[in-house]
């Protein structure tokens, strides 16, 4: 279309579509040629489709599938149960962890250890191999992301729950085969300045015990190697030493 047609079918001054469209062509989501007196327009689908393969073509055939296995839920002879008083063994529970691990400190220093210190005691191999370092915003909806380098990371999770120096609950992948799991971390007071950590690790998905058994250990050596490390004696086991 010409500026001049895009400028008839809206309601703002053809200045001011002229500004839209420069933002627009510096972006590079159009491009503009000048014919005699005219200037047309043209859609640059280039980009668009540069981040619909860079953003989202990497998870909707997860998305498919997820898509497909609630439509067969709800449509199964059953469909009119209740769904909240079904058996749980019917749910796509693929991993089920439940551990307890008492550490030698107040609930304040696990809650900080938990959330600003996350890049002491988290590391590889259960990070991108290229991580830099690893951050979580302690509030809700915060993040916590792997940072690559400049401009570059990926997402492992999101702040679902939050009550400080009590509970941290994160809801992501987090670099697993699942499509989506729920950690909860829950600090409850000990005698003597101790804290008891109940964790568990709850995801649904598709998983064979082989790779279950991967996810199991890998939460232990976190928590009860790792943490407990840098908690009770400050020894960095992550990322990044502090």
């Amino acid at each position: 279309m010409t500026t001049g047609q895009i400028a008839d079918q809206l309601p703002v001054s053809r200045i001011a579509v002229m500004k839209h469209l420069k933002v627009l062509q510096g972006a590079g989501l159009i491009v503009s040629r000048k014919r005699g007196r005219e200037r047309w327009n043209y859609v640059n689908f280039v980009p668009i489709r540069e981040m619909y393969e860079r953003w989202l073509r990497p998870h909707e055939n997860q998305w498919a599938a997820s898509l497909i296995a609630l439509r067969r839920e709800v449509e199964s002879e059953d469909a009119e149960e209740d769904l909240s008083e079904r058996d749980n063994a019917q749910l796509p529970l693929c991993i089920d962890i439940q551990q307890d691990i008492l550490m030698a400190a107040a609930a304040p220093r696990v809650f900080e250890a938990l959330t600003n210190g996350v890049s002491a005691w988290w590391g590889l191999p259960y990070l991108a191999p290229e991580t830099e370092d690893l951050v979580l915003e302690p509030r809700l909806g915060g993040l916590l992301y792997e940072i690559w380098g400049v401009d570059a990371g990926a997402v492992i999770a999101t702040v679902t729950a939050l009550n400080p120096n009590r509970r941290l609950e994160l809801t992501g992948r987090f670099h697993m085969e699942v499509v989506y799991g729920v950690a909860n971390f829950l600090l409850v007071d000990q005698p003597d300045d101790r804290t008891l950590l109940r964790f568990s690790y709850r995801a649904i998905g598709h998983l064979d015990p082989e790779e279950g058994s991967a996810i199991q250990g890998g939460w232990t050596d976190l928590l009860t190697v790792r943490l407990k490390a840098f908690v009770e004696e400050g020894q960095s086991l992550g990322i990044k030493p502090r």
